[in-house]
């Protein structure tokens, strides 16, 4: 579908999040945030500003049957992509561990069960320097 919707207002999450599809990039499907968004977690809270790009999650296409990009993470996926982005300015979070750490947070407080979301986590650990932007 070329746009999404997703419903996870909750604490985390007190606004809708919508995203269209925009062109594919080397194979991905990216998308553009329709609204801005809050984000409220333990150590604080930012705005995922409209406009923002996304690739929801880096999941390998070979993984889409077990794990799909646009599945019930997805909000956290996007504010875990805001955080690693240069765009966020270092504002939010302070470095790459404190986003990963909010990420699992954030999938705990959408009721991602435990074993799905510390895979995600240490997927994110192991192979996410790469896309962190240092700033």
């Amino acid at each position: 579908d070329a746009n999404a919707g997703f419903a996870a207002m909750n604490k985390c999450f007190p606004d809708e999040i919508r995203v269209r599809m925009s062109d594919y990039k080397d194979g991905v499907r990216w998308f553009v945030l329709e609204h801005y968004f809050r984000v409220i977690t333990s150590k604080g809270m930012f705005t995922v500003p409209t406009g923002f790009l996304t690739d929801i999650a880096s999941i390998p296409r070979a993984f889409h049957a077990l794990l799909s990009p646009l599945g019930e993470f997805a909000p956290a996926a996007i504010a875990h992509d805001w955080m690693y982005s240069r765009a966020s300015n270092g504002y939010f979070p302070s470095d790459r561990e404190m986003a990963d750490r909010v990420f699992l947070e954030l999938m705990f407080n959408l009721g991602i069960p435990w074993h799905t979301r510390t895979a995600i986590f240490y997927a994110v650990r192991l192979a996410g320097g790469k896309s962190y932007k240092r700033r």
